[in-house]
């Protein structure tokens, strides 16, 4: 697979049935990988540059996807032979490296390859949930670049891309401004004027000065979470698409109200590398000298990958606790300290203001 373009794909097809051996061992089929609301196969390798460019945010693409019940797996068709990079071995350890959060298989005999049109990695298929394909191309608008901060083609797919209004990053001004055929400073004014109006508040950038390059824009959160659902007349229960936005969104306004209200923390931001990183961890609060590090998930579960922000914010001075708010499971810590709550458990330490003070034991 060593073509740079991908071929021309039915849409409407249905997906190929394959079996398949992945690096944990299991043998892997359409029935075992799909989820509820569809299947992404992904044609991959160890040692394409182009996968490795967009690695991470195919990682969170995956991530995500996987919290709206759409199963994702990753096949490797090439010969090791020719590229020894891409050995069943090799493959596990990059699995287990990235903590890949999705099946990773081989295709020994390119077969399944063939029977899907897949010429090239990364290549993409996207499948609604009656295994027909909606979507078949690259991974986002940034192409084989590492530039997270584009349209997310292949996960805008798979619900109305307007769900992602619930949270608005301030620094995609110009991607806003390119899709809506706008000059910069009007998508800008109209921003302000939504924090002007009270209807929108934005949460700053956290300068955590990790000795890496870090994002300097601010996000934008409305007020109330379902406020873009009512203006879009979108009255019933959400949608899998809309929850992730929606649910950070929820915590948003609830820390903003228990700082306001309550005086909880001093300060808070977001903090995320820059350019060619997906990691992030979504709330940093501050008081004193002491930071609570906070990831929201809305899945049910936890997975390896969802914890990479709060592991790669670990050496910064003060940082108390970290945390991950899950909707569903139970109270839980990890080998190396990560907290994982319940939406109870988080709502207890806020009433009871002990977020700063628990010891997490």
């Amino acid at each position: 697979m060593v073509l740079t373009e991908t071929s021309a794909a039915a849409l409407g097809a249905t997906a190929p049935a394959f079996s398949l051996r992945g690096v944990d061992e299991k043998t892997w089929t359409l029935a075992t990988a799909r989820g509820k609301n569809g299947l992404l196969v992904m044609f991959i390798c160890n040692h394409c540059p182009y996968v490795k460019a967009v690695r991470e945010k195919m990682i969170r693409d995956a991530r995500d996807l996987g919290a709206h019940d759409v199963g994702v797996i990753a096949i490797n068709a090439n010969d090791p032979r020719d590229y020894p990079e891409d050995s069943f071995a090799n493959m596990q350890r990059i699995a287990r490296e990235f903590a890949y959060p999705f099946p990773y298989v081989v295709d020994e005999t390119q077969a399944v390859a063939k029977s899907y049109g897949a010429v090239c990695t990364p290549e993409f298929f996207g499948y609604d949930k009656d295994l027909k394909l909606r979507y078949h191309g690259r991974l986002d608008a940034a192409g084989r670049s590492n530039d997270p901060n584009v349209r997310r083609d292949l996960f805008d797919v798979y619900g109305d891309p307007s769900a992602a209004i619930g949270m608005v990053a301030w620094g995609s001004v110009a991607g806003i401004a390119r899709d809506a055929g706008v000059a910069r400073t009007t998508v800008g004014g109209y921003l302000e004027i939504l924090e002007d109006t009270l209807l929108a508040f934005r949460l700053p950038a956290f300068e955590a000065k990790l000795r890496v390059r870090e994002r300097r824009h601010p996000k934008l959160y409305w007020v109330d979470p379902g406020l873009p659902r009512a203006m879009k007349r979108q009255l019933g229960p959400p949608t899998a698409e809309e929850r992730g936005h929606l649910f950070e969104g929820w915590v948003a306004s609830l820390l903003r109200a228990y700082r306001d209200y309550r005086g909880l923390f001093d300060d808070w931001g977001y903090w995320a590398p820059g350019k060619g990183s997906s990691l992030e961890v979504d709330f940093v609060l501050r008081r004193g000298d002491d930071l609570i590090a906070l990831e929201v998930r809305a899945g049910q579960k936890v997975f390896e990958a969802d914890l990479r922000g709060l592991r790669a914010i670990a050496e910064l001075p003060g940082v108390r606790r970290r945390l991950v708010i899950c909707r569903g499971g139970r109270r839980q810590k990890t080998a190396d300290g990560i907290e994982i709550l319940t939406v109870a458990a988080f709502l207890t330490e806020l009433e009871k203001a002990t977020l700063f003070e628990a010891t997490g034991s």
